[in-house]
């Protein structure tokens, strides 16, 4: 659904608007009658507004190279990192720290679940791992969820969240994300939309709400597969430039092609913050999963301009819709960039 929101503007302000918009008359023409997008997903009830002009507010991007900025702050830290220091500066879980050769998997200091534990790179730097250290990572994490269900089997849920840079929340430089096994059923928000996606398919014969959401939006070319994953730059996005890694299971598949769309965040778009909001099908299912499961299912978002003194999350974010200012045809043509050039398609 479109919407026209028409303004007046004293000449006065008008003056300081087009200084906004970089005296670009175009831009400034459209603030007069200014387009909104507004989408609605009528099963998860997930409603996004689309602004592209609010991408030109002042204060949004801040000063200064991105990536300059994360090289100091990794500097600066290194020194006194408890995560470089991860044997005597963690916590273990009831069943040890685990190891690999790129990552730690410690327990949080901090729970906000039974089982929540710290799965840690090695390297201290928060934009240069390579695919094997990610891939690393995310097999220590697989490794961690049957540790926990093993000590318990009633906790079979995974969730994992990743916060890169103080941006995007996170207490430390050095990456590390956060991993969680539930009991009974996903969090919130992820089995708000599981329920839903049951509900589809009661309507629809059948049909696998994920992947008609797939096809969907194959269908406005903002999909695209990679082996047995498929990345699409969502339609309901919670933030700018989201884009959702699905699979049924997780497998090398679904973790190559989530490195595949961090390091086209990091790389390629100068966007070095960013939060990654990860949930699995039951861990005791990965071998044989049910039509009813949800799927390995990653959801990324862009946290903003590094250096911004701004927060990008408002009251309009966290009580009514998500509002997002840019394409997502724009991160979709990135990914697929990405894919080709990293693994010489």
């Amino acid at each position: 659904e479109s919407r026209v929101g028409s303004i007046k503007l004293p000449e006065s302000f008008a003056v300081k608007v087009r200084g906004w918009l970089g005296n670009n008359e175009e831009l400034f023409a459209e603030t007069k009658t200014q387009l909104v997008f507004s989408i609605f997903n009528k099963y998860t009830h997930e409603s996004t507004l689309f602004s592209k002009l609010r991408s030109k507010r002042p204060g949004l991007t801040g000063d200064g190279d991105p990536h300059e900025y994360a090289e100091k702050l990794a500097k600066d830290t290194a020194a006194t990192c408890d995560f470089c220091r991860y044997s005597e500066m963690t916590a273990s879980d009831v069943f040890g720290k685990l190891e690999s050769k790129h990552a730690v998997a410690v327990s949080n200091a901090f729970k906000y679940e039974a089982f929540h534990g710290l799965i840690l790179l090695r390297k201290h730097s928060p934009l240069h791992f390579n695919e094997e250290e990610f891939l690393d990572m995310m097999g220590l994490l697989g490794q961690w969820y049957k540790r926990a269900h093993a000590v318990d089997n009633r906790f079979r849920f995974p969730n994992l969240n990743w916060d890169m840079l103080p941006r995007a929340s996170a207490s430390q430089v050095h990456p590390h994300a956060q991993a969680a096994l539930a009991p009974s059923h996903s969090y919130g928000l992820m089995e708000h939309i599981h329920l839903s996606a049951l509900e589809f398919q009661r309507k629809h014969s059948g049909l696998n709400y994920f992947v008609a959401l797939q096809e969907l939006h194959n269908v406005f070319g903002l999909a695209t597969s990679f082996g047995n994953a498929t990345a699409i730059a969502y339609l309901t996005p919670k933030k700018d430039f989201e884009v959702i890694v699905l699979s049924r299971v997780p497998c090398r598949d679904f973790y190559r092609l989530i490195y595949f769309v961090l390091r086209t965040f990091i790389d390629d778009m100068n966007l070095v913050a960013y939060s990654m909001g990860m949930y699995l099908p039951p861990v005791d299912h990965w071998d044989r999963p049910s039509s009813g499961d949800i799927p390995a299912m990653a959801r990324i978002i862009s946290r903003g301009s590094v250096t911004s003194s701004r927060s990008d999350i408002s009251a309009m974010e966290l009580f009514g819709a998500s509002q997002v200012n840019q394409d997502p045809y724009v991160i979709m043509e990135h990914v697929k960039k990405s894919i080709a050039s990293r693994t010489n398609q």
